[in-house]
């Protein structure tokens, strides 16, 4: 007969391995959606599919997500400003006229800056606040900044940012 304390371990450690496998199993089941860029069409059939609406010529696209179950998802192409603002009026409701001058609300230390942030691997000069010139923002967020996005328009350069997070 076995000891019940054996068979208790057992179980404990079956229940361990059996949880330790769940994860390992969804990190690789979805390994799209931890620390990963994409450019060119990739990125605009994934900008299209998180339900902002791309503008059929928008230029350098770039889309970038990181996390697991919490996450922050960074998009960023060029568009005239008639286009970026159809962008923002079809996703957030608003227009330019409910932005704010960008004077660098974003601190370098916020996950919401830029993908850079999460490790040099994922800096790009696609997605760069310290390269805007003439920017305004406008950003929606729950009070603890737990949920939120923004979006940021560059008029010198024509550039749309967003960023989407959810922790």
């Amino acid at each position: 007969m076995v000891d019940e304390s054996v068979a208790s371990n057992v179980r404990q450690m079956k229940a361990y391995f059996g949880a330790l496998s769940l994860i390992l199993v969804g990190c690789l089941r979805f390994p799209d959606s931890h620390g990963i860029s994409s450019f060119g069409a990739e990125a605009l059939a994934k900008i299209s599919q998180s339900g902002i609406p791309v503008p059929p010529d928008a230029k350098e696209p770039f889309y970038y997500i990181d996390g697991f179950v919490d996450h922050t998802v960074f998009i960023s192409f060029s568009a005239t400003p008639s286009q970026a603002e159809a962008v923002i009026q079809q996703y957030a409701g608003v227009s330019f006229s409910d932005f704010t001058s960008w004077q660098n609300q974003i601190e370098h230390h916020s996950g919401s800056r830029e993908p850079g942030h999460h490790g040099k691997e994922s800096e790009t000069p696609l997605y760069d606040m310290d390269t805007l010139k003439d920017a305004i923002i406008y950003m929606q967020h729950d009070p603890d900044y737990k949920d939120g996005f923004h979006f940021i328009y560059d008029r010198a350069t024509e550039r749309l940012y967003f960023c989407n997070w959810s922790t």
